[in-house]
């Protein structure tokens, strides 16, 4: 009997030391809007070389609309916006994502240099997230 009490014991300062994470709290903000998920991020070359054109793929979901997509990058050591691009639709219906094929073009000077790019995606209540890849260029 005094190890069950023991154990009661023990198991209830275990469970208040658990903080259990609700998705909507970091999903969505006070006024019911909601923040836009990326899935991924990923370049059609993680080693390019100078001047080379490569594709940054955003996968992203969103269940308010989604009114731009920005693109920055760190290539000379400051993070900068790179584009900006307006909202089009590049639905896949395989994952029931948007798959926005994005271009980038590897900036000169920057060879043997690792290039982090980040995608933002802004909804039209102006909520945003944000997700990075990094490129090194060759």
């Amino acid at each position: 009997m005094k190890y069950l009490l023991y154990i009661f014991a023990l198991g209830l300062v275990m469970s208040s030391c658990y903080k259990q994470t609700y998705w909507l709290d970091d999903n969505v903000d006070t006024d019911g809007f909601f923040y836009p998920q990326i899935q991924s991020v990923t370049p059609s070359n993680d080693a390019p070389d100078e001047g080379e054109t490569i594709t940054i793929t955003a996968k992203y979901w969103s269940r308010d609309a989604v009114k731009q997509v920005d693109v920055y990058h760190d290539a000379n050591g400051t993070d900068e916006l790179y584009s900006s691009n307006p909202f089009e639709s590049h639905l896949d219906k395989e994952d029931n994502v948007e798959a926005w094929p994005l271009e980038y073009v590897v900036p000169a000077g920057t060879s043997g240099k690792d290039i982090t790019i980040r995608i933002v995606v802004v909804t039209e209540n102006d909520l945003e997230k944000s997700k990075s890849t990094k490129i090194t260029v060759n």
